[in-house]
């Protein structure tokens, strides 16, 4: 399985148990992000993914509610837990 298909999985379960992702982009120029998986663009030769802005998160990369990006411009992808309240 190619790296792209495995963040497509990855991206795809975050989806549908509509749970919150920290992203981790490859550029350095972003920093990780919490962010909620709207929906895929499969139209192009490379997919694309477009990432809500969350309630729990300080960055976005845009100043938009939203952002499509390529899931090969996507390093990594882990589920968020919040932090426990003391």
């Amino acid at each position: 399985m190619k790296p792209v298909d495995r963040l497509l999985m990855r991206l795809d379960i975050m989806r549908i148990e509509n749970l919150e992702a920290i992203i981790v982009m490859k550029s350095k120029r972003y920093q990780p992000f919490v962010t909620k998986v709207a929906s895929f663009d499969f139209e192009e030769k490379d997919s694309r993914v477009m990432l809500l802005r969350s309630a729990s998160t300080t960055y976005f990369p845009t100043d938009a509610d939203d952002y499509l990006t390529y899931i090969k411009n996507i390093k990594s992808v882990d589920r968020y837990h919040p932090p426990e309240p003391s």
